[in-house]
């Protein structure tokens, strides 16, 4: 398409065709239209105005406020879950509109705090299912049935930092076929030993095979001899602790596929025994408040029974940094032993409340009573019938295996 020409001629043109505008009226009609107008004003402006009342605008305020309540109230009382934001969108939008004085204000906050506390008053469910928001409910630290359900448990016996203690830990992995011994072998390399805020793994070093369904045996290289680097106990320990939660029940000790290994103190052994229960009380251990809380075996001096290893458990272990599992305020009257059943009652005044120190407490009691044969545990005289997932209204199955961990 041709582009049509815009010289000066053409433009000149079109403009003087356009239809004319011109102020018809003569300069002096204009200034004195003008003059007027800036008189008007000034008069308007020096005219007194009339101020409303000084107490109109707070005392409006104020019965806004309490109306804007009585309309909110029917919507808090049913539990909406948007209740709070309208009420504060609405208080937001009063405020910019209404210029309140300081009085006013403190009374439209104190209507503000009242409402909720009635609310919770009139409907103390609500008020539950908020705290529930703001505190998850405590979960487990132990393997439970269902979870080794579809899983491989490994256990390892971990020594803490200053190697008093063998503290086990447990991880679950997919099944692959593979057995436990072969999985523990290629993960023993990668354990977050330091973000655990633990020690050293004692077997760590050594190679480690699985013999039979029983039978797993370690090899150390020739020349070494156990005890010069890791103390002997805590070594024995760590054997007992790593394979005793997989069912296994017998180490057999070679050194460089020969049979028997060299130990500092006890000599030449070719095999230890692994008792599958222990007799021993659990205690907590904790490196530091950044790192997890862990639940450890400990035996002081053999306990008869588990009567008296829940009644060690009420004090701490000072020489190995070891805390009361017992909560304060929680006072055991009796452990009663009932074929594979524990029977634990409290005293009137005991009070168990719904967070982690008594998923602690309660968990290594159930700890305790696998490691002397029992299967079940019953906890009676209490009223708080549910600590994070243990319903304490039924006997509760002993664990699978303590202290799981993520090795993410």
């Amino acid at each position: 398409m041709k582009k049509a020409g815009w010289d000066d001629d053409r433009i000149e043109s079109l403009l003087r065709s356009m239809p004319s505008i011109q102020e018809t009226r003569s300069k002096e009609a204009v200034y004195a239209s003008i003059q007027e107008k800036i008189k008007q004003e000034q008069k308007q402006q020096k005219q007194p105005q009339k101020k409303a009342p000084t107490w109109l605008v707070p005392g409006f305020a104020t019965l806004a406020a309490a109306f804007l309540l009585i309309i909110l109230l029917p919507v808090l009382f049913q539990n909406q879950p948007f209740d709070n934001l309208s009420l504060m969108q609405a208080d937001s939008s009063k405020e910019e509109s209404t210029a309140m004085d300081e009085g006013t204000m403190e009374e439209k906050i104190a209507i503000q705090e009242i409402a909720p506390s009635e609310n919770a008053l009139q409907n103390p469910e609500a008020s539950d299912r908020a705290l529930t928001f703001m505190a998850p409910e405590p979960s487990s630290h132990l393997v439970t049935a269902e979870q080794y359900a579809n899983s491989t448990l490994l256990t390892f016996g971990v020594a803490d930092d200053m190697g008093q203690n063998i503290v086990p830990i447990s991880v679950l992995v997919p099944q692959d076929g593979r057995n436990e011994i072969e999985l523990l072998s290629e993960i023993k390399d990668t354990l977050p030993i330091e973000r655990l805020g633990l020690g050293v793994y004692p077997l760590q070093p050594y190679i480690i095979a699985e013999k039979d369904d029983t039978t797993v045996q370690v090899d150390v290289q020739p020349g070494e001899i156990i005890g010069t680097s890791t103390p002997e106990l805590i070594f024995m320990k760590s054997l007992e602790e790593t394979f005793r939660w997989l069912d296994y029940t017998k180490v057999e000790f070679t050194t460089d596929g020969q049979p028997g290994i060299e130990f500092a103190q006890f000599g030449p052994m070719l095999e230890k025994s692994i008792e599958l229960t222990m007799d021993q009380a659990y205690f907590l251990y904790k490196k530091g408040e950044e790192y997890p809380t862990f639940l450890v075996p400990y035996a002081d001096v053999p306990f008869v029974n588990i009567e008296e290893a829940i009644t060690r458990m009420n004090d701490p272990v000072d020489t190995h940094m070891l805390l009361s599992a017992i909560p304060d305020g929680v006072t055991i009257t009796s452990v009663v032993s009932q074929d594979q059943e524990v029977v634990i009652e409290f005293s009137k005044d005991s009070t168990l409340v719904n967070n982690d120190e008594y998923v602690y407490f309660i968990e290594a009691v159930l700890l305790t009573a696998k490691d002397f044969g029992y299967t079940n545990v019953s906890f009676n005289g209490i009223d708080n019938f549910q600590i994070g997932p243990y319903d304490l209204t039924k006997p509760i199955p002993v664990p699978i295996a303590p202290n799981l961990v993520n090795l993410d």
